[in-house]
Order: structure tokens, then sequence, then C-alpha cells
């Protein structure tokens, strides 16, 4: 081959991986002082929105990646009620409506508590989420049972977690993982969208923690964990003829309720009541009718009073089309 297309041909590689690293690195945000020196993909932050997401995402890559979660969290994060002034900056804590239910919320869960946390849609589940997360002194790992899900919360599907395989889970044929030491050293687990959680699930949450911490004997391995979701929203996805008859024959439903982890660990029950995300009272009536069933006659005359027809194509583009 001639020399000169060797060389021309070398050239022509370096210059993309030069190009390349320089479009990695220009892509890429260092953490501030006390939260490592590690860096994370930056994200895109829509004007007057805090992203809380990078800083979130971070702490949980750093923490549980590398099995320093601890000493981190305690480093930015010195007390529950006193939260680091970055943390405030960019969670924007002082935003936040402390309303009663989420008092007794951050109550219970100070005290070392499992509790349940529900809500209607608009009440601030994921807020809450968020708040606790930012301001708890504790190692905690967040998880969820879609990648959607832990997207959101910045967390990490139970699955992935855990390793678990994805079929039914039986807990007698789980075995310890590769990386036990991150599961010993955690404090709190919170899992979010709970209703989406099939019971053998949720039972294999708790055998993995018992077995991966060595204390076979107390429920979740002796982690604190808070469920946070709302049965009225998505439930468990569940396809298969023979997983449906096998968890109504040893749960009697699919549902993380009927696990006996739950039913056998003390959880308190906190049902959040205010709605912020919509104020016009006979809206949210009219949500709480549907989300329970109640359509009577005067509800569906409401609803098909707003029923309009369309016109002409450009009419469309003002309206959202369900298919």
């Amino acid at each position: 081959m001639d020399p000169s297309l060797m060389v021309g041909g070398a050239v022509v590689v370096i210059v993309i991986l030069i190009f390349q690293y320089s479009r990695r690195s220009s892509h890429r945000t260092t953490l501030p002082a006390g939260r490592g020196d590690r860096s994370v993909p930056q994200q895109p932050t829509p004007a007057g929105v805090v992203n809380t997401d990078p800083v979130l995402t971070a702490d949980f890559k750093v923490n549980y990646t590398k099995g320093s979660f601890g000493s981190a969290a305690r480093a930015s994060y010195p007390s529950a009620h006193e939260p680091s002034p970055y943390v405030r900056q960019v969670l924007d804590i002082d935003s936040i409506e402390l309303n009663s239910d989420f008092r007794e919320a951050v109550d219970i869960v100070a005290q070392g508590q499992s509790v349940y946390i529900t809500g209607k849609a608009g009440t601030g589940k994921s807020t809450l989420l968020r708040y606790l997360r930012a301001t708890i002194t504790k190692a905690v790992a967040v998880v969820a049972p879609t990648g959607i899900a832990a997207i959101n919360v910045g967390g990490q599907t139970i699955h992935s977690f855990f390793h678990f395989q994805p079929r039914v889970i039986r807990p007698s044929e789980l075995r310890p993982c590769r990386d036990a030491s991150l599961m010993r050293r955690l404090d709190m687990l919170i899992v979010d969208e709970v209703s989406m959680v099939r019971a053998d699930l949720m039972d294999g949450i708790d055998a993995a923690l018992r077995l991966n911490r060595g204390r076979p004997e107390t429920p979740f391995g002796g982690v604190q964990v808070v469920l946070i979701g709302d049965l009225f929203q998505l439930p468990p996805v569940v396809r298969e003829q023979d997983v449906k008859d096998y968890l109504h024959s040893k749960y009697k439903g699919p549902y993380f309720f009927g696990a006996s982890a739950f039913r056998t660990t003390p959880f308190s029950f906190i049902d959040l009541q205010k709605v912020y995300r919509q104020t016009d009272t006979v809206f949210l009536e009219l949500l709480n009718k549907i989300r329970e069933r109640r359509l009577e006659g005067k509800t569906l005359e409401l609803l098909n009073s707003r029923v309009t027809e369309f016109g002409c194509s450009e009419e469309r583009s003002e309206y959202v089309t369900l298919t």
C-alpha cells in the first residue's frame, strides 16, 4: 500500500478522535466542591425551571457506583432541617410549601419509620420525594419499577439496582450480589410509583436486602422503606396468563400490598390531600369523580358540554388529538 495513503488515513483517524473527545468534554460539567470531583452530563434546563436532576443524578452515580454514598450525602446535607446553600439553590427548597401532610411525612421519615405515602395527582408526591432526598442525612437509594419513572426521580430501576432477572421473583432463588457492600451501607430505600410494583417484586426486594445485609430475620434487612405512589394510577404490568395465575394463587392479586413483606412490616400511612396542580374547584371535583368511578348524569353533561367538532384542518392545530 502507498505509504502516503497510510499516513493520510492515520491523520483522519486522529482528527476524528480529537473531534469526538472535544464534543464529549463540551457536554460535561464538574460537580461543585464537596460533592466529589467526578463529572456528569449536563442537562438542558427550560427557562424558569429549577433543574435538580444533574445534581441528584450525580449524587446517585457517585454514591452508588463508587460505594461512598454515605460520606457524600452527609458532607452536603448537614441536617434534615438545614440543607446546604447549594441544595437550596438547585432544588429551590425555600419555595416548597411544607403543609401539615408534608411535615408529618418528614417527621416520620426522620424518626426512622417505614411509611407509605399516597395522594391524588398533583398533591406533590414527587416534590416530597425530592425534598426528602435532598435534605435527609442518611444513605438513600431511590428506585422505581420502570425506566421512565426512575429517570423522573434521578434514580434506578428496581431490577437494575437489585440485579433481578425479568421474570417472576422467587426469594428462594435469589443469590448474594457481588456488590453487597452497597446494600450493607444502605439506610433508606425510596420506591417511587409503587402502584406498578408487583407483589413478587416487593417480596424480592425484602429478601434481597435480608440476604445481602446478613440480617435474614429482619424485614427489609433493617432498611427503612419509603413507598410513594397512587393506587388509582397505573397498575402492575402482568401480560402472561401463567404469571397472573401464580400471583393470584400466592398473593390474591398482583399489587404490592399483597406481598408478605408489606403485610408483616409496620408501615405508617400518609394520604396527601392538598392539590397544587389545579385550582379550579369544579374541575377538581370532576377529576375526583372520574378517579373514583362516580360518573353521574351531571358529570357526564359537564364533560359533553366541552366537546366540539373540528372544522377546517387549520383549527385542528389548536387541539390535542388522542389516538
